[in-house]
């Protein structure tokens, strides 16, 4: 499993923003799949409505439920976990209508989650954002890189039929309590 690494400002080095890709899908997805996926851009190149749902530092979560006007469901697709390196991949969707607003994977150092929150996690049952902000974990949401993700790749399989020609999304770091714990790609579909 991947360690957390340092990631670089998306404003300034695109380039990375791939690699950081592949490592956080290594384990869900094929190198090849992953780079025919999608493309670094930069924040200012993300169109409405999807700038607004990502480009800022706020949970994903919160985010998702104030556009929808109601709580986000959590379906955990597949996991991985060895000691304390956590990884799964997972959707966000609308209860009552079952609409995937999100697609996502998220990986894990385990150390640094008080033991309540690290056992809410691996119940997989409530969104992580939700976690974090019900446990009053301190934390500070970084997001590194942009991506315009393919509709027909394996990023967005997930949302299946929808109007938009391709999906955006986001790869970025959570910092708790000071320390680099969360590593997240987050992408989202315009259902409204």
């Amino acid at each position: 499993m991947t360690h957390m690494t340092h990631l670089s400002n998306p404003d300034t080095d695109l380039s990375n923003g791939i690699v950081a890709l592949l490592s956080l899908c290594d384990g869900f997805h094929e190198e090849a799949e992953v780079r025919a996926a999608a493309e670094p851009i930069t924040p200012d190149a993300i169109p409405a409505p999807f700038h607004k749902l990502l480009v800022h530092r706020e949970h994903m979560t919160t985010t998702l439920e104030e556009l929808h006007g109601g709580a986000v469901a959590l379906q955990v697709l597949r996991r991985r976990h060895q000691g304390d390196d956590y990884a799964r991949e997972i959707l966000l969707t609308l209860p009552g209508s079952g609409k995937v607003v999100e697609f996502g994977i998220v990986r894990m150092d385990l150390r640094l989650i008080t033991p309540e929150a690290r056992s809410e996690i691996l119940a997989g049952e409530a969104p992580l954002g939700d976690i974090l902000i019900r446990h009053d974990i301190m934390r500070r949401i970084d997001p590194k890189w942009y991506f315009r993700v393919h509709q027909e790749s394996c990023l967005a399989q997930a949302f299946g039929s929808q109007p938009s020609d391709d999906f955006f999304g986001r790869l970025g770091v959570i910092h708790c309590n000071g320390q680099p714990v969360i590593k997240l790609l987050e992408v989202v579909a315009d259902v409204r």
